[in-house]
C-alpha cells in the first residue's frame, strides 16, 4: 500500500480502506516517517554547522601561518643581506688593517647558525600549511557532501509535508468512536504502563539527581520538560474522559528534556498519544511525554535530567503542536503541576 519512505502516498476515497484499524496503522506510518525524517534533518544541520565552524577556524589558521611565514622569510632575507655585507667588510678589514680573522669567522658562523634555524622553521611552517590546505580541501568536500545530503533530506521533507494533506484525508475517514479514541487512548496507555510496572526495570536504583535526592523528594522542584503555555490542566474534560496529564503548547520541533534521571522503558507510537516516551525514575515513578514529532531516546537508554529525549509535534492525530506531559505513581496518574516548579501566569518552564 505504501510507496518507499519519502515518496508521496496516493490517497483517495476509492483506495482508502474503511477499516478503522488500517487507518490507524496508516496514520502511525505517516507520523512515524515524518518524525524520523525531521530528526535526520536536524542531525544533518548540526553536522553541517560543525563543519562550517571547523572550516572557518582552518582558514584563520592558514592565514596566520602564511603571515608568519612571510615575516620569517623577510627576516631571513635581511639576515642574509647583513651577513653578506658583514662578510665583505671583514674581508676588506683583513686586507687593510690585518684584523683578527677569527673574529670575522665566528660572526659568520653565528649568522649562518641562525639562518639555518630560520630556514628549518620556514620548512616546518610550509609542511604545516600543506597539511592544513589538504585538511581544508577534505573538509570542503565533506561539507559539500553534507549539503547535498541536506538538500536530499529537504526534498524528502517536502514530500512528507505533502503527506499532511493525506493525513487530513486519513483523519476524515475515522468514525466518531475512533476519533474519541484518538483524543483519549487512556485504556491502551494504562495497559502498557501496567505491563511496564511488572518488569524488573521499574526497580531502578541509580536514576537520581541533585546529589542523590530521590524522585519523591523532588516534589514541587522538578523542572518542566519545555517552556510554553499550559493549555490543558490535569483533570480537565476532553472529548472522552479527562486529561490525565497536562498539555503544553509549543512550537513544533522544540526540544523536550527529561525532568529527572531514569531509564526509557517505552518509545513508540501509541494510538491516542502519537509518538510517546516513558521514562522510569525508580520507586514506581514514571514520566510520560506524548504527541512528539521525533523520538531521540530509545528503549533501554539511561537519561539524565535535562537530556533531550524528543521534540514537540502533533502526532496521534492532533491538530496543533504541543506536549502531553504526565506523571505516574504505581501506574496511577498524578497532577504534574504539584511536582514541577510553579506555573507563572499560565506558562511553565
Amino acid at each position: 500500500m505504501w510507496a518507499c519512505l519519502g515518496m508521496p502516498i496516493a490517497m483517495s476515497a476509492d483506495n482508502i480502506s474503511v477499516s478503522q484499524s488500517t487507518l490507524a496503522q496508516q496514520l502511525q506510518h505517516v507520523e512515524t516517517a515524518y518524525g524520523d525524517n525531521a530528526m535526520s534533518l536536524q542531525q544533518l544541520k548540526v553536522k553541517i554547522n560543525q563543519h562550517q565552524r571547523s572550516l572557518k577556524q582552518l582558514k584563520k589558521q592558514i592565514l596566520h601561518l602564511r603571515s608568519e611565514m612571510n615575516l620569517e622569510g623577510n627576516a631571513l632575507g635581511k639576515q642574509i643581506k647583513a651577513a653578506y655585507l658583514m662578510g665583505k667588510q671583514e674581508k676588506l678589514r683583513l686586507l687593510l688593517n690585518q684584523q683578527d680573522p677569527a673574529l670575522a669567522s665566528r660572526m659568520l658562523v653565528y649568522y649562518n647558525y641562525f639562518n639555518q634555524a630560520r630556514l628549518q622553521k620556514i620548512a616546518s611552517i610550509k609542511t604545516s600549511l600543506t597539511k592544513l590546505l589538504d585538511l581544508e580541501t577534505q573538509t570542503e568536500a565533506e561539507q559539500k557532501s553534507l549539503q547535498q545530503a541536506l538538500k536530499s533530506r529537504k526534498t524528502h521533507q517536502i514530500n512528507l509535508a505533502k503527506n499532511s494533506q493525506q493525513r487530513q484525508v486519513l483523519l476524515s475517514q475515522f468514525d466518531a468512536p475512533t476519533r474519541r479514541e484518538l483524543d483519549f487512548g487512556g485504556h491502551k496507555l494504562q495497559g502498557i504502563i501496567t505491563t511496564l510496572d511488572t518488569k524488573p526495570v521499574s526497580a531502578l536504583k541509580t536514576p537520581v539527581v541533585n546529589e542523590g535526592v530521590p524522585f519523591v523528594a523532588l516534589k514541587g522542584k522538578l523542572p518542566w520538560p519545555i517552556q510554553g503555555k499550559l493549555v490543558k490542566k490535569f483533570g480537565y474534560k476532553r472529548a472522552a474522559g479527562r486529561w490525565d496529564g497536562v498539555l503544553i503548547a509549543a512550537k513544533e520541533g522544540t526540544e523536550i528534556k527529561a525532568v529527572n534521571a531514569g531509564k526509557v522503558v517505552f518509545a513508540d507510537w501509541l494510538r491516542g498519544y502519537g509518538l510517546l516516551v516513558i521514562v522510569d525514575h525508580g520507586q514506581q515513578y514514571m514520566t510520560l511525554y506524548a504527541f512528539n514529532q521525533s523520538l531521540y531516546a530509545k528503549v533501554g537508554d539511561f537519561v539524565q535530567a535535562g537530556n533531550v529525549i524528543a521534540t514537540v509535534g502533533k502526532s496521534g492525530g492532533r491538530a496543533k503542536s504541543g506536549l502531553y506531559f504526565g506523571v505516574r505513581k504505581t501506574g496511577k496518574a498524578i497532577n504534574p503541576v504539584k511536582w514541577c516548579k510553579k506555573v507563572r501566569r499560565g506558562h511553565v518552564g
